[in-house]
């Protein structure tokens, strides 16, 4: 066979397959990006980021949750309870508003919905072509063309999802990542996880977890700030750097939150604010005044830009007692699943809404709770067995 043959053949095998994969792709369409499921059984990948576009296009719902972990463990049988009509949950994990802000303009194109309930962190705008997860990996997924669709196959990422739940060849071995798959009503939760759920209950169990990654992060920052504490004091706010970052939240919500409330009025926008626990918001008042009066500013700017849109309400749990409990946290900001449930429902009675009439109080009560609050305690007892452990 000459070199030229040889070439054509072998550029023509190597065509021939990449056709073949793809094909593959576009029958079995893990993601659900172009059908519903032909040949294989209904699952979903709990990567909400890019699993988000094949949900919008393809399953039936009215309302939905979008956020972060924080939002993950609402179910939506839970609110169709209190709402009525088909909810989902697309909370991505660590996901920003600016991201949200592309599954929403895809959503709004494709269906018409009720409600949006938004947990209100991720204030930062990601950058398109970040380490942590770029935008640009997936953005095309949210375009108006579905010729480039196929790119997201592209990889060898998906290739074990081929064989879950196959109708054609039932007999076939499974990849181990098709036991992460879920329905579409659970997809997002993490409360079912016993790496989290375990951790629950109060700092005994955290030292159960001294190897979990969000535990050791939390015991640096903890013991750390302790010591700053008790070292440095409080220091003083940087007025001019919370004015700039004031400003660019300020744009952030107007670009990826304030714009769609206003673009949709027949929607209802149900805005909250995660309630991280006291010795969080304690840690920030303390150490850190100048992050934790932006946060404030955040929640002064929401209820003053949707003041007066009868689409949107606010809402803030930082008054109640829970927060003060690290019982009730899994680390210092993921509280206990359970009070997702309490959360919808005071949502929905239009509990805990903040306004114009009383978000001066509520922010003058939460910054007396943050500032009274003793951390430097935990610190002391967290560097104890930490010390107690190294020495075994």
């Amino acid at each position: 066979m000459s070199h030229k043959k040889y070439l054509i053949s072998f550029f023509l095998g190597v065509l021939i397959l990449y056709s073949v994969k793809h094909l593959m792709f576009y029958i079995v369409d893990p993601l659900q990006i172009f059908h519903p499921p032909w040949v294989r059984g209904e699952y979903f990948i709990r990567d909400l980021r890019v699993q988000a576009a094949g949900i919008i296009r393809h399953a039936e719902f009215d309302s939905i949750i979008i956020g972060t972990s924080h939002a993950a463990n609402f179910y939506p049988k839970d609110a169709e309870k209190l709402w009525g009509g088909r909810f989902v949950n697309l909370a991505a994990d660590a996901s920003f508003l600016s991201e949200r802000a592309l599954i929403l303009d895809f959503l709004f194109k494709h269906k018409k919905i009720n409600n949006v309930i938004i947990s209100m962190d991720g204030y930062a705008k990601i950058d398109e072509y970040s380490a942590s997860y770029p935008v640009g990996s997936y953005r095309y997924l949210y375009n108006d063309y579905a010729f480039d669709d196929i790119k997201v196959y592209g990889g060898n990422k998906y290739l074990s999802y081929l064989t879950c739940d196959s109708k054609v060849f039932p007999s076939l071995k499974e990849h181990d990542v098709c036991l992460q798959l879920k329905p579409l009503d659970t997809l997002a939760e993490w409360a079912s996880d016993k790496s989290h759920s375990e951790r629950f209950g109060g700092i005994n169990n955290w030292f159960s977890a001294k190897n979990n990654w969000q535990i050791q992060e939390a015991f640096k920052t903890i013991v750390e700030n302790a010591d700053r504490v008790q070292t440095s004091g409080v220091p003083q706010i940087n007025e001019t750097e919370l004015a700039r970052q004031e400003l660019e939240d300020q744009a952030c919500f107007d670009q990826y939150v304030m714009r769609f409330i206003k673009e949709h009025p027949g929607v209802q926008f149900y805005l909250y604010y995660p309630p991280y626990s006291r010795l969080n918001y304690a840690m920030w008042a303390q150490t850190n005044p100048t992050y934790y009066a932006r946060y404030l500013a955040q929640l002064r700017y929401a209820v003053k830009k949707t003041s007066g849109h009868k689409n949107v309400s606010v809402y803030g749990f930082d008054e109640l007692d829970f927060l003060d409990d690290i019982a009730n946290y899994k680390d210092t900001i993921h509280y206990r699943p359970q009070l997702n449930v309490a959360m919808l429902e005071w949502m929905h009675g239009y509990k805990h809404r903040l306004n114009d009439r009383n978000i001066d109080d509520y922010i003058k009560y939460i910054n007396y709770k943050a500032k009274a609050y003793n951390f430097i305690f935990i610190g002391n007892e967290i560097k104890t067995y930490l010390n107690r452990t190294n020495e075994k």
